[in-house]
C-alpha cells in the first residue's frame, strides 16, 4: 500500500453456524495494532465495520483477537480499496474517519 495515501478497511461478518454451535461469539477487531471495535455477531445477522485513514508503512494490518476462551473469532471478507489523492482529505495523515452509520434518507432502495 502507498503511505499517506488514504485508504478505506471494510471487514465483514457473517456468523452462519458456521461451527456447528449455535453460539454467535464476539472478539476485538484491530488495525494496525490499535483497537477498532468489539465485533459482537448474531445467528441471523451480518456485521461490516469501515476505516478511512493513510498507513504509515507499506502495509495494512487487521486482527481478530480472542476475547473469550471458548469463542473463537473470524471474517468473512476484508476489503482494502486505495483512494485517489486528494479523496477525504483532511488537515493531515493522522486523521482517521470511522463509520458510525449510514442512512438513505428519502430512498427506498437499498444504499
Amino acid at each position: 500500500v502507498a503511505t499517506g495515501r488514504k485508504h478505506m478497511v471494510r471487514a465483514h461478518f457473517f456468523y452462519g453456524n458456521y461451527d456447528g454451535k449455535s453460539s454467535p461469539p464476539s472478539f476485538d477487531l484491530q488495525f494496525d495494532g490499535n483497537l477498532w471495535a468489539t465485533v459482537e455477531t448474531s445467528s441471523s445477522k451480518s456485521y461490516y465495520y469501515e476505516v478511512i485513514y493513510a498507513p504509515k508503512r507499506d502495509n495494512i494490518s487487521v486482527c481478530v483477537a480472542q476475547t473469550s476462551a471458548d469463542q473463537i473469532p473470524f471474517i468473512s471478507a476484508l476489503v482494502i480499496r486505495e483512494f485517489e489523492q486528494g479523496m477525504y482529505e483532511t488537515d493531515g495523515t493522522e486523521d482517521v474517519l470511522l463509520l458510525w452509520k449510514r442512512k438513505a434518507f428519502g430512498s427506498e432502495d437499498f444504499v
